[in-house]
């Protein structure tokens, strides 16, 4: 069931954006985090998780995928100050320019930045991959929310990433000030989505 819930979800993000995907894991591990990714690979868990839950995770887990397989670099650009570990990242990685607007390096955030409008979630705050991932699984889900929040956001999304495509909005969350720490918690319609 969750294979086919994994297909149609992909179905709707655009090919290039994950064709660096190369491997899937299901994972029953009740302790397991309930997705991981890295430039190629994902890890889901399929137990102690719903349809939406499973659906906005492995959105979010895309995003990482796009972010660190598909908006890659060339290393005669130089070193970017935001590596993954002990991974470059390359200056002309179009993530660069999302990351350099909020961040000074990998993990710390930039000085005076606005919190309650640069990141969308809580989470978001954790470091710079994680601020990508749930970006994007907002632009997506979410993008009214998004484009509420910080409309510079949802353009480099629209323009950079999505090359002028824009999903209809499957949010059924009210209030966009409120405060979140997960946005893979938030109210969607699924079907809506899939369809």
């Amino acid at each position: 069931y969750f294979q086919n819930l994994l297909i149609q979800t992909l179905e709707k993000i655009p090919y290039n954006l994950w064709k660096s995907l190369n491997k899937i894991t299901f994972t029953f591990d009740e302790e397991a985090n309930r997705g991981s990714a890295s430039s190629k690979q994902v890890k889901l868990r399929i137990v102690n998780v719903d349809n939406k839950e499973f659906v906005a995770v492995l959105v979010h887990e895309i995003g990482h995928i796009t972010d660190l397989g598909s908006l890659t670099g060339e290393q005669e650009s130089g070193v970017s100050a935001f590596p993954d570990g002990k991974q470059a990242t390359y200056k002309n990685d179009k993530s660069v320019e999302f990351y350099s607007a909020y961040w000074e390096n990998s993990k710390k955030i930039l000085p005076n930045s606005d919190i309650d409008s640069n990141f969308i979630s809580g989470y978001s705050k954790s470091d710079i991959f994680e601020h990508f991932g749930e970006t994007f699984l907002t632009y997506i889900l979410h993008p009214s929310l998004l484009k509420n929040r910080n409309k510079k956001q949802y353009d480099y999304f629209k323009n950079t990433v999505f090359k002028g495509f824009e999903y209809n909005d499957y949010s059924n969350v009210q209030n966009f000030d409120e405060y979140f720490y997960d946005a893979t918690l938030l109210p969607y319609d699924l079907e809506s989505f899939l369809e």
